[in-house]
């Protein structure tokens, strides 16, 4: 069986005394930078479940924060992190990944962890969700992905809805431009998501290397709007591990398998909407919206109105 499996296995890159200390590297961060708060964790079931979580500014707020808050997570529970193959893979970012407990997002790694005992920690909407505009920053969009339902379904576990707030005002994603790219690289067999993340920052780093480039403004210019492009904001991010749902109690009434899977998806899916429509906003949430409408004050929409 394990021959067949297409991915490593779920122990192979996992270091237990690596990942404690770089959760303890990351944890200062956390609270200096994103403010992090990461509460309900006494509703884990004690076996093990789905941990299943909105994503938001292109994923990384998200990952790094519940790095580090690994201490606060119930002793003796191993986790599992479900990761897209793009930083999972990358030199500095996958390694520290790994080494705490992420694997190449894929159903066999999700029934092998679940198998073993393990927690599995997914986002869902994968890219359509954590690469959404600004302007649906207290959306969770799931898009077609349907597969975590049914994986819990067949594994027999809880899924914990997992509401993270703030995270998506990290980095400031364009409307509408980030879908018409995503889907013509989509469709052109160069991406396999459906929108592509585009910082408001980026336009800002192109209009400052023009400037660079016809002598106004000096190349320190540049490395600072370079800087600003990959570093994320220093927003409040706050995340809250809400009750477990028991989506095959949920859905033993129904005797079509993918019925029962759609069923599942709707339970997750509104309780994360509802909880991150009615969470916390970050403190300078609006001015961020303020500032990324003025410098999208240029940029045409195809629909004829302005960017909401």
């Amino acid at each position: 069986m394990q021959s067949k499996n297409p991915v490593r296995d779920v122990d192979a890159d996992f270091r237990p005394a690596l990942a404690i200390w770089i959760s303890r590297v990351l944890s200062p961060l956390n609270r200096l930078w994103f403010r992090y708060e990461l509460r309900g964790t006494q509703v884990l079931p004690p076996g093990p479940c789905m941990i299943a979580g909105n994503h938001s500014g292109i994923g990384i707020a998200d990952v790094v924060c519940l790095l580090g808050a690994r201490q606060q997570m119930p002793r003796g529970r191993r986790m599992v992190g479900l990761m897209h193959d793009l930083f999972v893979s990358a030199p500095i970012i996958g390694w520290v990944a790994r080494v705490s407990g992420a694997v190449r997002a894929h159903p066999a790694a999700a029934r092998e962890a679940l198998a073993r005992g393990y927690d599995i920690v997914v986002f869902p909407g994968g890219g359509v969700d954590a690469c959404r505009p600004f302007t649906q920053a207290d959306r969770v969009e799931f898009g077609s992905h349907r597969g975590y339902a049914r994986i819990a379904l067949e594994a027999g576990v809880p899924i914990v809805p997992l509401a993270t707030t703030g995270s998506h005002y990290t980095y400031l994603l364009l409307p509408w431009l980030g879908d018409v790219i995503g889907k013509k690289l989509r469709a052109l067999g160069l991406s396999r998501d459906e929108r592509t993340p585009i910082p408001i920052a980026a336009l800002v780093a192109l209009a400052t290397l023009g400037a660079v480039l016809a002598g106004a403004l000096p190349g320190w210019a540049l490395a600072l709007a370079l800087l600003a492009v990959v570093i994320p904001n220093p927003v409040r991010v706050q995340s809250v591990m809400l009750p477990a749902i028991d989506v095959c109690a949920a859905t033993a009434h129904l005797s079509d398998p993918a019925e029962r899977v759609e069923l599942a998806h709707r339970l997750v899916w509104s309780t994360l909407q509802a909880a991150v429509a009615d969470g916390p906003r970050p403190r300078h949430a609006a001015a961020h919206r303020r500032r990324a409408r003025l410098l999208l004050g240029f940029v045409p929409c195809p629909t004829g109105r302005g960017a909401r």
